[in-house]
């Protein structure tokens, strides 16, 4: 049985660095998962992937601003749920990309910023090799591995993904609060939540902001998630100076306290244990496999 731990799938801790990811394993079937919660480096850490320290610590393209700090406010809120997430920045290699995209060159927020360390003529094939053993397939064995345990006990899985966005994107403001991930609207997880954030959301929601997830199926590991554990992909976007303050991470263990409640008390909630409605265009085999 799984239980708090790090994982590294190759069984070797990376070459500098905290192992890839964490586990809170307890006794239920709902999972929260933070793919982009971490800041480590693999190397030199005073000046990760050629970038400033301090930059690196405060950019969004190292990793979703404020979301580990929600985390860490959320474990001790629901004591039943498990949490899984990845402790190295997407920079290094991207765990919420398909394998053909997890290291970026450039940044994800203003295509003039090059990552030096992602740069093609540094990372070879066997630096890439390296980066995806070492950070990439053991969060998706983890995320396997816990799936699997929380199905075979409770026949199904309530999985989470959560994420954070920037208030602005190319220096324009965003007038949302808080997104729904989804690849298929007419799935059961997909409906529920779209039900909850009608009726009980107390934050500003406007349809397919501040992503559209079927938009970005050639990027996002969404579809590797879902066909690799069977499960109907379903994620949260968090704006990330709403979770700056304890307050408002408070706010949002509020509302993800009435997400689970409301899901798990649905009349359609045993759909998500009983069905496989997952529409998304399957990845290429390649990508399933490593």
């Amino acid at each position: 049985m799984l239980d708090q731990f790090t994982h590294n799938s190759a069984g070797e801790p990376p070459v500098s660095g905290p192992e890839p990811i964490t586990i809170v394993n307890r006794d239920s079937p709902v999972i929260f998962t933070g793919p982009h919660n971490g800041v480590a480096v693999l190397d030199h850490p005073e000046k990760p992937l050629g970038m400033g320290r301090e930059w690196f610590e405060r950019a969004h393209e190292a990793c979703d601003l404020n979301m580990q700090a929600l985390f860490e406010t959320m474990i001790p809120r629901f004591p039943n749920a498990s949490f899984l997430w990845g402790n190295y920045s997407r920079l290094v290699a991207d765990v919420n990309r398909m394998p053909d995209f997890a290291i970026a060159c450039e940044s994800s927020e203003w295509t003039d910023l090059m990552i030096p360390g992602n740069a093609l003529e540094t990372v070879t094939p066997e630096e890439r090799e390296r980066r995806m053993n070492s950070v990439y397939w053991p969060y998706h064995d983890a995320l396997t591995a816990l799936i699997g345990e929380k199905r075979e006990k409770f026949g199904g899985v309530l999985l989470v993904d959560l994420h954070s966005f920037t208030p602005f994107w190319q220096n324009l403001p965003r007038d949302v609060e808080v997104g729904l991930l989804t690849l298929d609207e007419h799935h059961p997880l997909a409906t529920i939540s779209s039900e909850f954030l009608r009726e009980k959301n107390p934050f500003r929601y406007k349809h397919g902001e501040p992503y559209f997830l079927p938009a970005r199926l050639t990027i996002t590991a969404a579809p590797l998630i879902q066909e690799r554990n069977s499960v109907d992909y379903l994620g949260f976007e968090v704006r990330n100076n709403m979770i700056a303050s304890e307050e408002g991470r408070e706010r949002f263990c509020d509302f993800f306290d009435q997400y689970v409640r409301f899901a798990t008390a649905h009349p359609n909630y045993n759909l998500l244990f009983t069905t496989q409605s997952f529409k998304a265009e399957a990845p290429a085999q390649q990508d399933l496999q490593r």
